[in-house]
Order: C-alpha cells, then structure tokens, then sequence
C-alpha cells in the first residue's frame, strides 16, 4: 500500500509540474506541490530525497529536469503500455477518443462491442466484435483492460479479458469485480461520485445537524445492524 500511495503521489506531482510548466514556470518549491496536493513540504521533500535532481530553500526544484525524472520513474523500460475498451457505447468512444492518454504513453489499441452495429472503424481506432477479444488480446500482449459495459456484462468480460493475459482493469461498470490475486481493479462509479458530491454540497449548505434527517439515521442504523 505504501508503494501505491507513493506511486499516486508521482502521478500527482507530474500532473502539477506539466500545468506549472505550460504556465511559463522553470521552478517550483515543495510548498507549491505540497498545496496543491494537500499534504505537507516535508512529505513532498522525502518523496523526492531519492531522485538525483536536488532542490534548495532559496531556488527550489527545476521543472524540466523534475519532470523528466519523474517520468523515467513512471514509465520504465520507456514502451507504451497498450489497453483495449470493452464497450463502444457514448463512454466507449469518448474513453477511445482521449488524445490525454497517448500523452502519458498509453496507447487505446482497439474498442470491443456485441452490437454489430458499432463494429468499424472510429474515429481514432477500430471497434471489433467482442467475439474477437480473447484472440486480439493474446496476439497483441495486451495487459491493461478498460471496461465501459453494462454492470450484467463486466465480470463476463473481465473473464475473458483475464484468460487472454489481462491483469489490470480500470472498471466504469457499476459493479465491482470478482478478480483472481494477481490481478488489480481501478473502479469508477460515475453516479456514485456524482452523488458524493452532491450529498458533500448539501451538507455544507445546512446548519450541522440538520441534513441528517431522521430517515437518513434510521437508514445509518439498519447498516450498523448488518455490519455487526
């Protein structure tokens, strides 16, 4: 878990550091990326005591040399790594279409769909029949799978995904998947993080105390009752 967290906040950083760049800075102090990712200077600071480029109190980190280092940490053996997308619908194609990950050397090779309907070519890459998947993915080496299918759909395809040599997902369906142990899911609810928003919105509005409405606690309550 510690390696993973380390691992998002490089991700983060790189993220801070491209947007600081584009805006014309050449440096960047800890306190910068420390705000900006809301955790403290010195975290920032030991994440980076293992990288060959030094900062200093006065001057900071430079921003190219940073980035530059950051990356070779993220993507090693410098290869693309190749994903298909399970599910050509409106999330499909919009997943398919995003030029933001060939930026970060992730190359969308191929989308999948049952409706035969949907089978040719998009606008960036070719949408096969799902009965091909197993097949394309064994032959191309593919590990990463991105999945944009009905929840009814998700674990059958994450199935075969799996027998052709797939081992990480990062999963859209409203489900979360039963996965061997060598295998990692990433799961977004999109409803759900929606409606975290919302419910975190409406709580900063009320007086406390006043959005938890009786039929909210007696709902809190039915749950404690089953996790005991």
């Amino acid at each position: 878990m510690g390696q993973e967290t380390i691992t998002t906040r490089l991700l983060e950083y790189k993220c801070v550091l491209k947007k600081m760049r584009m805006m014309g800075f050449t440096r960047v102090y800890s306190s910068n990326l420390a705000d900006s990712l809301g955790v403290s200077s010195s975290l920032v600071r030991k994440d980076f005591s293992c990288l060959t480029t030094v900062g200093n109190k006065r001057g900071g980190y430079q921003i190219e040399p940073l980035l530059a280092e950051i990356h070779k940490i993220l993507h090693r053996g410098g290869e693309a790594t190749k994903a298909v997308v399970a599910g050509a619908g409106k999330l499909g194609k919009a997943l398919c279409n995003y030029g933001g990950f060939e930026e970060e050397n992730i190359h969308i090779v191929a989308a999948f769909d049952s409706d035969s309907k949907k089978v040719g070519n998009n606008e960036r890459i070719p949408v096969l029949h799902i009965e091909n998947l197993t097949s394309f993915i064994s032959r191309n080496k593919i590990t990463i799978g991105v999945l944009a299918v009905p929840a009814e759909a998700a674990q059958k395809v994450a199935d075969l995904m799996i027998m052709a040599g797939v081992r990480g997902f990062l999963n859209f369906a409203p489900t979360r998947l039963s996965l061997p142990s060598h295998c990692r899911e990433n799961h977004i609810n999109l409803a759900l993080e929606l409606e975290k928003l919302i419910l975190i919105l409406a709580t900063s509005e009320t007086e406390p105390g006043q959005f938890w409405t009786s039929e909210i606690n007696a709902e809190l309550n039915n749950l404690k009752q089953v996790e005991v």
